[in-house]
């Protein structure tokens, strides 16, 4: 065969003009000359199928001599079927839209053409079967055959490995049980359709007509333009489906794709295939992406050479947020040989780098089914440390908050810490509560997330490590249904504070003991649990909710956190949760 060779020496002054037009014309002389021989091949082809065809049809009319071998050729024809369907992909690049064409040419060849092969099957399977019991393996008739003093056809020697034909050979494919093996062999055939309009329809009125099983299919739509695929299995003798196919989408100026995929493995294969897949399965996890000023193309490119380096596969791909492009929610399924700690350490890193969220969770059926949300109080649901603020009426502002800010960086123990700030506390009047109260600044979008989240059915909890009377009104102010706080001692006289905590202190420990106590008093799984906190005190807490977020934490909390939101909205939760703007608006609805 001639090869095609464009690149012919150019003048070096010629114009650019010059060289694109003597390239096409080389390209036109050398391409009618390429298709000929191409069509040539073609011809070769549709002669060798129709012998082989032939000596298959005698041998299935030889009623006396049955030979099982005659399956093996027959499914290798099949497969020639197949393997012109295959090369249909190939086309995608080359710019000349063959595909098509090639199609509804095509079937007046009688290698696509199935109709006369599956006759020819049906009829051979039909009459070994009456022969040979379904039960009985390839291994036994071979035996029964030789005691028969017939050729041992289960080592196929010269003159037995091909059937001859006029022009050629046509080669025997390795012998299967007959019990695996159906009048039809079912393909994995990928159907893509893409159009200005809804043309699934038309799809489905296709397949419709033939016997066609539905693996799975995808719809998406940007705009006006739709896309939708469909994985089918089919049979061997369904190839007349894909000519319907295109003359429908021709019909509807649509553009239709096939990938013909691997065939369907036998029975003792697929258990093989299913045992490697339960000794490294795949993890299902959600990965959403936050930046309320909207998300940039570098972060997305970051984030993506990231997937690809972990070999992680994106399955979905769902825009949360309406008004700008400020989160993108990835189902993504992670090898489960994947050390998780240093892609999660990765992430960080990438967040920090980009000031973006990315929050990574088990995507199971309990992400949108949450029953409880447990919040840590103190820079969390509000924006004051209430302690802080309880010291500026005693003067010593200065002093609780260095105790404070080390305690939240875990650098000193907690419940040391707040002994230490309480005791400083002595001597002031109860009344500072009432004062602290009129101050207290709720977080942006903490009302507006505790509404939502009642609104969904969800069950609400603050677990504080400050007091209680301010627990208390937290709590009623965004009508949650439990408050957990430090019970500060009082005089004889409920006047004044005596500087000491009255019963056990709600330290990290404790904060994860009643998120414990409170799920299986509401009969509620851990798995459907969701605690938001700030400090190194929350993360036993964060560590046993089926979901626990560091909200705006310090840097020693996040790195270890397993979830990071640094925006300034509560409310942002929400997207972690899987809601949508429009969700969101329908839970927030009076």
């Amino acid at each position: 065969m001639k090869s095609l060779n464009i690149s012919n020496p150019v003048p070096d002054n010629a114009s650019f003009p010059n060289i694109i037009r003597q390239r096409l014309q080389a390209l036109q002389r050398y391409s009618g000359e390429f298709f000929e021989i191409l069509e040539e091949e073609v011809q070769r082809l549709e002669e060798a199928y129709k012998n082989a065809l032939w000596a298959i049809k005698v041998k299935v009319d030889m009623a006396s001599d049955i030979d099982p071998a005659v399956l093996d050729n027959i499914l290798a024809l099949e497969e020639i079927n197949s393997l012109n369907i295959t090369g249909i992909k190939h086309d995608c690049l080359s710019g000349l839209s063959l595909a098509n064409i090639f199609l509804a040419r095509a079937y007046q060849f009688t290698f696509m053409n199935p109709d006369a092969l599956a006759e020819l099957k049906e009829i051979f399977v039909s009459r070994l079967s009456a022969s040979v019991p379904l039960f009985t393996s390839h291994q036994k008739m071979q035996t029964s055959q030789k005691t028969n003093g017939d050729k041992d056809i289960g080592k196929p020697n010269a003159k037995s490995d091909q059937i001859q034909a006029s022009k050629g050979t046509f080669p025997r494919v390795s012998n299967l049980p007959i019990h695996t093996t159906s009048s039809a062999q079912r393909r994995r055939i990928l159907i893509s359709i893409q159009s200005d309009e809804d043309s699934h329809s038309a799809l489905f009125h296709c397949i419709s007509e033939y016997n066609v099983e539905i693996e799975d299919f995808t719809f998406s739509r940007f705009l006006h333009h739709v896309t939708f695929s469909v994985l089918a299995l089919i049979e061997s003798s369904d190839s007349r489906l894909f000519r319907d196919l295109i003359d429908a989408a021709r019909q509807r100026g649509a553009t239709i794709t096939f990938d013909y995929l691997n065939p369907i493995p036998p029975i003792k294969d697929r258990e093989t295939v299913d045992h490697l897949s339960l000794t490294n399965p795949e993890l299902l996890m959600n990965a959403t992406l936050l930046n309320t000023l909207g998300l940039r193309s570098k972060m997305l490119y970051d984030w993506t050479c990231l997937l690809q380096k972990y070999k992680i596969t994106v399955l979905r791909m769902t825009r949360l947020s309406k008004s700008n492009l400020g989160c993108i929610d990835y189902q993504i399924s992670v090898s489960s040989s994947i050390d998780l700690q240093s892609v999660r350490s990765e992430i960080y890193q990438l967040s920090r780098m980009h000031s973006t969220d990315i929050a990574l969770q088990s995507h199971d059926v309990f992400r949108q089914h949450k029953r409880l949300v447990v919040f840590d109080m103190d820079s969390t649901l509000i924006q004051q440390e209430v302690i802080d603020e309880i010291a500026k009426f005693a003067g010593i502002k200065d002093q609780v908050a260095t105790i404070t800010h080390m305690a939240m960086n875990g650098e000193i123990d907690f419940t040391e810490s707040l002994y230490c700030r309480v005791a400083l506390l002595k001597g002031l009047p109860i009344t500072v509560f009432e004062a602290v109260k009129n101050i207290l600044v709720f977080t942006e979008g903490a009302r507006e997330l505790c509404r939502a989240l009642k609104k969904a059915g969800i069950r609400l909890a603050v677990l504080s490590g400050g007091f209680v009377p301010l627990a208390e009104y937290v709590k009623r102010e965004l009508n949650l249904d439990y408050a957990f706080a430090n019970q500060l001692g009082v005089t004889a006289d409920g006047l004044f504070l005596t500087g000491e905590v009255v019963g056990p202190i709600v330290h990290g420990e404790r904060k994860a003991e009643l998120l414990q106590v409170i799920a299986q008093a509401e009969n509620i799984s851990l798995n459907q649990v969701v605690a938001v906190g700030d400090g190194a005190n929350d993360l036993w807490m964060l560590g046993k909710a089926g979901l626990g977020i560091a909200f705006n934490a310090k840097p020693k909390v996040q790195e270890v956190a397993p979830t990071c939101v640094n925006e300034k909205s509560l409310q942002i939760i929400l997207y972690l949760l899987g809601y949508t703007d429009v969700e969101q608006r329908r839970l927030l609805e009076d």
